[in-house]
């Protein structure tokens, strides 16, 4: 069975971010995408997986939110993972409606998860969407809006 949203082992870097893990793409229609990457890459289709976040927050409050996601793991280290939005209000959801499918985030694994939290808190980057993961709560993911200054979503996992 492939790994998905591949979570480390440790992180070794001493810098804040530089472990570039994924790159989220938010897509209207998963299986057209699958296909296409089958055809185009040759990827086998990935088991998808329906999330639903574990103490899931939008824009600072309590939600519940669920999404499929495909995650493709054969690209030289750098997961691909696309998301399609299903049910609630989300970071997905609110990105499908503005720019229909496009890039989305780009994901750094991260040593100290509080201190990068509180790094681009302190630089006035407010945190868009955030939980903890399903499969192992003592790591920690959170997307940043950053869209006015990278054009993308900035995300982090780590341990918090």
């Amino acid at each position: 069975m492939a790994r998905y949203n591949f979570i480390p082992e440790t992180i070794d870097s001493e810098h804040l971010f530089t472990d570039i893990a994924q790159v989220g793409i938010v897509v209207a229609d998963l299986e057209k995408v699958m296909a296409a990457m089958e055809l185009l890459f040759g990827a086998p289709r990935p088991q998808i997986v329906h999330a639903k976040p574990f103490h899931g927050f939008y824009r600072g409050e309590p939600a519940e939110y669920t999404a499929d996601i495909a995650y493709y793991e054969q690209f030289n280290g750098v997961e691909l993972e696309f998301i399609q939005p299903l049910t609630g209000q989300s970071i997905w959801a609110d990105h499908l409606k503005d720019n229909q499918t496009a890039l989305h985030h780009v994901r750094f694994n991260v040593r100290d998860y509080d201190a990068c939290r509180a790094f681009l808190e302190d630089k006035g980057i407010a945190v868009y969407q955030c939980g903890d993961v399903s499969r192992d709560p003592a790591w920690k993911w959170c997307y940043f809006d950053t869209m006015e200054q990278l054009s993308f979503i900035l995300e982090i996992l780590g341990k918090s």
